[in-house]
C-alpha cells in the first residue's frame, strides 16, 4: 500500500530541493570528470571553511546556501560519503540514489554480510546513535566503506543530508515525533534478519 504524501512546509521542501540537487550535482560531476571523485576524497575537511570548499568544489551555490543555513558540515560530510562510496575506476553509478534510511541500509548490509550474525551490524548502529553532541562521521564512513566493499546498496543521499541535518532535533511533547536515531533503529530492526 502506498504511503501518503507528506505536505511539507516551504523550509522543508526547499530543504529537500537542495538535498537533492546536491545528490544530483555530485553524480553529474562523477560522471563527467574521472579526478572528481577521488579529488573529493581527499579535500574533504568536514569543518573546513567555506573558501576551502570553493577552492576544492568550484563555485557551486548550493555549499554557499548551505554554510548559510547552517547545513555547510552535513552538506560536505554526505559529499564526503558519497565519494568514498563510489570511488574505485568503475563507479557504482547504477545505484543510483541510493535507498531509504541509514537504519535500511544497514539491515541490507546485515542481509549481505551475514545474516546469523547480526553483531556487526547492531554494534555499528550503536556506534551511530551513540554521538548526541557531535554528528557520527567517523562510523558512517566506515558504515559507508563497508557498503560499498560489499557492493551493498547505500542509503538515499538525499534522505541522509536530511537525517543528519535534523541530527540534533530532540522531539518534545507527548505525541512526539521520533528523533532520526529512534527511526533509524526502527528501520533497522524492521528489515533485519532474524534466526
Amino acid at each position: 500500500m502506498a504511503q501518503p504524501e507528506v505536505a511539507h512546509t516551504p523550509a522543508e521542501q526547499e530543504e529537500r530541493e537542495q538535498a537533492h540537487a546536491l545528490v544530483y550535482w555530485l553524480q553529474q560531476m562523477a560522471e563527467q570528470d574521472r579526478r572528481f571523485l577521488p579529488a573529493l576524497r581527499r579535500s574533504t575537511p568536514i569543518h573546513a571553511s567555506p573558501q576551502t570548499w570553493g577552492i576544492a568544489l568550484g563555485s557551486w551555490t548550493v555549499f554557499q546556501r548551505a554554510d548559510e543555513v547552517g547545513r555547510g558540515e552535513v552538506y560536505r560530510g554526505v559529499a564526503r560519503l558519497f565519494a568514498i562510496y563510489h570511488q574505485g575506476p568503475q563507479g557504482f553509478f547504477k545505484r543510483g540514489h541510493g535507498s531509504g534510511s541509514m537504519g535500511k541500509a544497514l539491515a541490507r548490509l546485515e542481509h549481505i554480510s551475514n545474516p546469523y550474525d547480526p553483531k556487526r551490524q547492531q554494534l555499528r548502529m550503536a556506534a551511530l546513535l551513540r554521538s548526541r553532541t557531535r554528528l557520527p562521521w567517523r562510523p558512517l564512513e566506515q558504515a559507508i566503506l563497508d557498503m560499498r566493499n560489499r557492493r551493498a546498496m547505500p542509503p538515499h543521499w538525499s534522505e541522509l543530508i536530511i537525517d543528519l541535518t535534523h541530527w540534533y532535533d530532540r522531539a518534545q511533547g507527548a505525541s512526539r515525533a521520533p528523533t532520526v536515531g529512534e527511526r533509524w533503529w526502527s528501520d533497522y530492526y524492521e528489515l533485519s534478519p532474524r534466526p
